[in-house]
């Protein structure tokens, strides 16, 4: 029998587990995938179309912050060369 507690998203799904039991959920949605089987799913609890569109916005704003992150220094660079040219 699979034991999830070895397998490697068992910290993700406990974290997940720990935040709808300490703070329950409204709405929430799960996309998964599997490289080797080509198998992307889509999972939703009480999301319709605005509610998944107000998901991606999120997921969206952490993919930005994660870039500026990533890039800060050049972006600090670019924003001193623009500071120079005023």
């Amino acid at each position: 029998m699979l034991n999830p507690t070895e397998q490697p998203w068992a910290e993700f799904a406990d974290r997940v587990a720990q935040e709808l039991l300490e703070h329950g959920v409204s709405e929430a949605v799960l996309v998964t995938r599997n490289e080797k089987e080509d198998r992307i799913t889509t999972n939703y609890f009480n999301c319709g179309f605005e509610k998944r569109c107000i998901m991606i916005g999120h997921l969206i704003e952490d993919l930005v912050m994660e870039i500026i992150d990533v890039n800060a220094e050049q972006i600090r660079e670019i924003l001193e060369r623009e500071d120079d040219d005023l």
